[in-house]
């Protein structure tokens, strides 16, 4: 499999960590993001986009979990846009970036496939390369880590691979010799060879081969030694096809190989050359491979090595010595031919003590031979002055605080750096970026959620750079139980909010674990029962009803109950029995629970099931020659903090923009906070929890996602 090289990479400390909004923190502070935000996205996720050369720079987000795989492509839509992708982590760092060419051959569109390495909110961020502008389509698809069934060296693992079945997961570490992953058909082709699809990925998601069965018994793939973890996906070519594979991971010198059967029908394999005939006197001479550092700015460094006959490929790695023991990937680049034999890289000046770099030779994408340079970072130690960084609470009831500094340090730029603390666990939230004239910065709020935030402040001056931290320990507002307003929370879903206090009263909405909603009055049910009316405007689309019950043996009350009021129970609107009710015209009823042209609303805001009103309803404009129906999807966050969106993934299939009945529609949300999360979805006739939700709408109708924490 080719892998199409990145150029010119650059990766620098300041551009590293760009500025990710305060995600999961800050909400109406006076922080503003440089960059056009295209919103949050979800897996399944199609959207287009715009880069200009007043906007060159979007940026989407979406939350996923450790071990997710994820691949994001974008299409150029224009034909002028040149589309470069950069994929930013939780942790401010750039995990990849990505400039080659689609799966599909779009010579202007880009490609990236990546194992997710921790959970959290990360971020995507389109450009035109050589500032090209135009429109693009970015869908982003994930699905969560796979249970991988692990592949023992030298012992061959028979997999059987039934019809319609999901694909298969294995997943073997590279020994310390060139690794090779043999896949064969054990029936040897009797009665017929079996068509398999064998993909691999390496640790960081980039496809690294992809098999395919039916023509040979046997086909490999060979790994550099030591070169980590690969995952290992096997599913029939077709869902109507089953059939068996037999996986064997050995060294390449090991390798078994097959011998041509020659028999009739049968599948056939070519000859398996060792590594070692693939350059003539096997391995590499010395390359000189160096890496030199700029005088004047140590982490800038250039990388140059010779061209060796043979070989039609180069890669160099980079990973950085952490200060205080450790090594991490950084980054790596790949040689393209008629370019010169040469890299350069801005490299992280601080929280290092060196770098390595590995120079990968490869023939027809196997790795032959590698050699490796050190570089030191002999910085001096920055002269830093007392930023003396302090905070003062300005408003405790929302967490509003100021932090301030020592003004007049005469810095390029500060940085701030977020970490927010619950039940003992530290998470980085995000960086912000402040002019070096700056003396203070001011938060609006924090999370209720939050037992503690830590500040880091840095100073940068002269190329140098200098820090101080500072925490601050939130403390608990007193349990408001006994006093202040009544509330009630549901402390488990599928909680019914009904149009009146008894259970054979319709059932609005439900109510989102966790959340208070505020008590305006209580009356006894139909069966004696107590119920409390809940404030109705809490809820979306409450225009509809004249009040909202919830039972008292559903909820937890908050507050002081004790002096609610005894409210009114509105009346009971029965079905009719001959005549069929014409109240309003016909409008979407989803509180009934049934179809929207099936339903009629009465002057008092209650909904009545009537086929006989509403036979004749149609969704469409006059002239209108199918039926189609208009879906679009709402969010309620609820009492999450920050922004979020609500899709419609499934795209229109009648007259450009609507639905044809019967269509199963799928729809998704996501909260920016990735804390925040789908409690239940209702309208459309959906339900469940999920963040992601398929249903087929009985009108036109709009599904609303309803978030919290």
């Amino acid at each position: 499999m080719k892998h199409i090289p990145e150029r010119g990479f650059r990766l620098t400390l300041i551009r590293l960590i760009l500025i990710l909004a305060v995600l999961s923190l800050i909400q109406g502070s006076s922080f503003d993001t440089q960059a056009q935000s295209g919103g949050a996205l979800g897996y399944g996720s199609k959207v287009y986009g715009v880069i200009s050369a007043s906007a060159p720079l979007v940026t989407y987000s979406f939350a996923g979990q450790q071990g997710d795989y994820v691949v994001m492509t974008a299409e150029s839509w224009t034909g002028t846009l040149e589309v470069q992708l950069e994929f930013v982590a939780p942790t401010g760092v750039v995990l990849d970036r990505s400039t080659q060419n689609t799966p599909t051959g779009e010579a202007l569109g880009a490609h990236l496939a990546v194992f997710l390495p921790e959970s959290g909110v990360y971020v995507l961020r389109l450009s035109g390369e050589r500032a090209t502008t135009g429109d693009f389509l970015l869908s982003v698809l994930g699905r969560a880590a796979a249970t991988a069934t692990p592949l023992v060296y030298g012992q061959a693992l028979d997999v059987t691979i039934p019809m319609e079945a999901a694909a298969q997961f294995f997943a073997f570490e590279a020994e310390d010799c060139p690794t090779t992953l043999i896949v064969s058909d054990p029936s040897e082709g009797e009665p017929y060879a079996f068509r398999f699809i064998v993909k691999v990925r390496d640790q960081r998601g980039q496809t690294v081969a992809l098999l395919r069965g039916g023509e040979q018994r046997e086909d490999w793939v060979t790994v550099e030694a030591l070169s980590g973890r690969y995952e290992v996906e096997a599913l029939a070519e077709e869902p109507a096809l089953s059939g068996s594979i037999r996986l064997l991971v050995t060294c390449a010198d090991d390798n078994p190989g097959c011998t041509p059967t020659g028999q009739s029908g049968a599948a056939v394999c070519a000859p398996c050359p060792p590594i070692d005939a693939l350059i003539p006197g096997g391995g590499c001479p010395d390359l000189h491979f160096t890496a030199v550092q700029d005088p004047a700015m140590p982490n800038w460094v250039t990388v140059t090595w010779d061209l060796m006959p043979g070989a039609d490929g180069y890669a160099v790695y980079v990973t950085g010595l952490i200060e205080g023991g450790g090594e991490t990937y950084l980054t790596h680049a790949d040689w393209m031919p008629g370019d010169p034999p040469r890299f350069t890289w801005v490299l992280p000046d601080v929280g290092y003590t060196g770098f390595n770099f590995t120079l990968r030779v490869r023939v027809e994408d196997v790795v032959i031979c590698s050699q490796e340079v050190h570089v030191d970072m002999g910085m001096p130690a920055p002269d830093c002055p007392d930023l003396e960084l302090s905070a003062a609470m300005t408003d405790p009831a929302v967490r509003a605080l100021t932090l301030g500094w020592t003004p007049g340090l005469g810095a390029d730029q500060f940085d701030l750096d977020i970490y927010s603390i619950t039940d003992g666990s530290e998470t980085y939230s995000g960086r912000l970026v402040l002019p070096g004239d700056a003396s203070e910065y001011a938060f609006d709020h924090f999370s209720p959620e939050l037992d503690a935030v830590r500040f880091v402040l840095w100073l940068w001056k002269d190329g140098r750079l200098c820090s101080e931290e500072i925490t601050i320990v939130f403390t608990q507002p007193p349990d408001q139980q006994g006093g202040g307003p009544c509330a009630v929370r549901a402390d488990r879903e599928g909680v019914p909010a009904r149009v009146g206090p008894g259970a054979s009263r319709s059932i609005f909405a439900l109510l989102n674990p966790g959340i208070e909603y505020t008590v305006v009055g209580q009356a006894v049910g139909e069966e004696g029962d107590p119920w409390w009316q809940i404030d109705k405007t809490q809820f979306a689309g409450h225009e509809g009803v004249i009040s909202l019950w919830v039972a008292q043996a559903d909820v937890a009350p908050i507050g002081d109950c004790s002096q609610v009021p005894q409210t009114d129970i509105p009346g009971v609107i029965p079905f009719p029995d001959d005549q069929p009710g014409g109240w309003l015209p016909c409008g979407s009823c989803n509180t009934c629970g049934h179809p929207a042209n099936e339903c009629v609303t009465s002057p008092e805001g209650l909904c009545l099931w009537d086929p006989t009103t509403c036979q004749n309803f149609n969704d469409n404009p006059p002239g209108g020659d199918q039926t189609c129906y208009a879906v679009s999807a709402a969010i309620d966050m609820g009492n999450c903090f920050g922004g979020g969106s609500a899709m419609i993934d499934t795209v229109p299939n009648c007259r450009g923009t609507l639905y044809t009945p019967g269509t199963v529609i799928q729809a998704h949300a996501v909260a920016v906070d990735s804390k925040c999360r789908v409690r239940s979805w209702t309208g459309c006739g959906a339900s469940g929890s999920g963040a992601s939700i398929s249903f087929i709408p009985p009108g036109s109708c709009t599904v609303v996602a309803h978030m919290g924490y």
